[in-house]
């Protein structure tokens, strides 16, 4: 059993690393290996008018060209995800939260999960899960800067965007556990990190939002191991603690055993 972390897919536009050399042992997965996808996973985000996710033909849409993308969608989610390991997905900033949001909630490693099928399921925003026994906590979402070039509902969603309600959530599950988990998933990173990101012209996000500022809550006060973030479409170990993910696809068990071997640079770690 493995645990594996990648970075953003975009709904298959960023999905052949699941299949190169990034990632050479995917064939001899099992169902009881887990991939990581830190956020805008992406294959569920066109706009679907009838609400039914379990109509892989979506006969209830009328506009035609839209059902055939829809379909099209469905068919390629088939593809990438009809593997031998299992899927877990964390959100991001391009992805179809209200489409997600209408898939079934059921328990899963501690903490509540959104279930797909029994290969794909959705972390949810707060929860802690206990995984191959290690302390992961999820926290979904970011902040879009092209919103303004995006449609409600169609092409962005609000829920992107974390309510205060949501971090009190967290931290209260977050307490539970001491204040102490093994590793952080999310899409975005804390205010701090992404100052630093300017600085060595990694990204090029001014902007610092509610989430980035709540991060920097949790970076502050959490004991954790590593934190895995997406979002920046980079491959960068940024200090002892933070790894960027985008085109990687990185075996948690190695990182561990090959801690020290992996420099605070972008990496081309196997």
């Amino acid at each position: 059993m493995a645990i594996y972390i990648t970075g953003d897919t975009h709904g298959g536009n960023d999905e052949q690393k699941l299949y190169d050399e990034n990632f050479p042992n995917y064939e001899n997965c099992t169902k009881d290996d887990y991939l990581i996808v830190l956020g805008d996973w992406g294959y569920m985000f066109r706009y679907n008018p009838s609400g039914v996710e379990n109509d892989d033909e979506f006969l209830g849409v009328d506009d035609e060209d839209l059902r055939s993308e829809l379909v099209l969608e469905r068919k390629r989610l088939y593809n990438i995800t009809n593997k031998n390991y299992t899927t877990l997905v964390l959100l991001g900033n391009h992805d179809n939260y209200d489409r997600i949001d209408s898939l079934p909630v059921i328990n899963m490693f501690g903490g509540k999960v959104r279930k797909f099928n029994d290969k794909v399921f959705i972390l949810m925003r707060g929860e802690v899960y206990d995984i191959e026994g290690y302390k992961f906590f999820a926290f979904s979402g970011a902040y879009s800067l092209d919103k303004a070039y995006r449609t409600p509902k169609k092409t962005w969603w609000e829920q992107e965007e974390c309510t205060s309600e949501e971090e009190e959530y967290a931290l209260k599950n977050l307490s539970k556990q001491n204040n102490k988990v093994d590793f952080i998933l999310t899409h975005t990173c804390s205010e701090s990190t992404l100052k630093y990101l300017l600085q060595i012209k990694c990204c090029f996000i001014e902007h610092y939002d509610n989430q980035n500022r709540f991060f920097e809550k949790i970076k502050q006060n959490i004991n954790y191991k590593y934190w895995f973030m997406g979002h920046m479409h980079q491959d960068y170990r940024l200090n002892e603690k933070e790894f960027l993910v985008y085109n990687k696809v990185l075996n948690l068990d190695q990182i561990q055993k090959q801690d020290e071997e992996i420099p605070y640079e972008r990496f081309t770690f196997k």
